[in-house]
């Protein structure tokens, strides 16, 4: 009994502990934007968080387990801690290749692969089961393809509609904005959409989407290109390599879509302008995407939206979840000329 007691008490402790330790990274990824900091300021903070993580999460039972004490730090580490931590992905592109520039991605990939329960290093091949349908895909490591690696929630939830009719992609030429690992874009080949354009700026999720469309039969129903929103920004949607040239012309799509596509300021500047660029001027013509609703982006999707009103109309507004992720709203916004 007495052990009983000890145990208890020491999982109230092991809890107070975690709210002192975690309480300071909070705030500095609250103060601090990943685009303000140095590789080595970036480091810092994220060597922080790993020793938090290690520390309540994966390290020793006694102090991490008791009590479901783990899974409550691995959430409350995963709601904080993910966003900052794509944000700062984001941005270490923008620094010089270097060798203390490659330890900041090695310890950023380490931590991403644990905050979302599987290695930087393994890949994935999953079954995602539809109402009418499924699609095997694989997911990359995240050492290989940064965000892409992942099949998330709101790509899943737009697949869902489609796949239930909601949105209707039947005979439709769609192009795909940040495609990841390709659930929407071939769901909507699966569904009738006469071509389906996977697009992505990244290497790896690009060539993981071309496999996934192998791996579905889909090849007559979808292609992937890449499609970096900064080339349409610069006024020269054209990598410089031939091979990466977005074969699309101006105007050239009835349907786009898109999901969880704003996690940066940029973003919210960007997608309004390419949509803008490969959206048809026929009436019918739509922008379909579904965002999850995160308070730490909510400043970047106020500016989607008025960006968005700027050269659109807002058609429709729906408030969505998921029976899987009972704790993250969503939002479906359909747009038209």
């Amino acid at each position: 009994m007495n052990s009983a007691v000890d145990t208890s008490a020491s999982a109230t402790a092991n809890c107070d502990d975690f709210e002192s330790d975690f309480n300071p990274i909070h705030l500095a990824t609250l103060s601090t934007p990943p685009r303000r900091l140095t590789p080595g300021a970036a480091l810092l903070l994220l060597q922080q968080i790993r020793i938090v993580f290690e520390r309540y999460v994966t390290g020793d039972p006694l102090r991490s387990n008791l009590n479901g004490n783990a899974d409550a730090a691995l959430k409350q580490m995963q709601r904080v801690c993910s966003p900052w931590l794509i944000r700062l992905l984001d941005r270490s592109s923008e620094w010089e290749e270097n060798e203390e520039t490659e330890q900041v991605v090695g310890v950023l990939s380490d931590l991403m692969a644990q905050l979302c329960g599987r290695t930087a290093t393994a890949k994935v091949i999953r079954t995602w089961r539809f109402k009418s349908t499924e699609l095997v895909i694989q997911e990359p490591s995240f050492s290989e393809a940064d965000i892409g690696f992942q099949t998330w929630g709101a790509g899943v939830l737009l697949a869902q509609l489609i796949d239930e009719g909601a949105v209707n992609v039947k005979d439709k030429v769609v192009l795909e904005l940040g495609s990841g690992t390709g659930v929407t874009g071939l769901l909507c080949a699966k569904a009738g959409a006469k071509l389906t354009i996977l697009t992505d700026y990244h290497p790896a999720v690009l060539e993981n989407a071309k496999e996934n469309i192998v791996r579905n039969q889909l090849s007559s129903e979808a292609q992937v290109h890449a499609l970096d929103w900064r080339w349409v920004a610069s006024s020269s949607p054209t990598a410089v390599t031939s091979e990466d040239q977005f074969p699309h012309p101006p105007r050239s799509f009835e349907l786009i879509i898109a999901a969880d596509c704003i996690f940066e300021a940029e973003h919210a500047k960007l997608v309004p302008m390419v949509v803008d660029r490969y959206l048809s001027l026929t009436p019918k013509s739509e922008f379909i995407v579904v965002l999850p609703l995160r308070e730490r982006w909510k400043v970047e999707f106020a500016d989607f939206e008025s960006n968005m009103l700027q050269r659109f109309r807002l058609e429709e507004k729906k408030h969505l979840n998921r029976e899987e992720d009972p704790n993250m709203d969503y939002i479906m916004l359909i747009y038209r000329r």
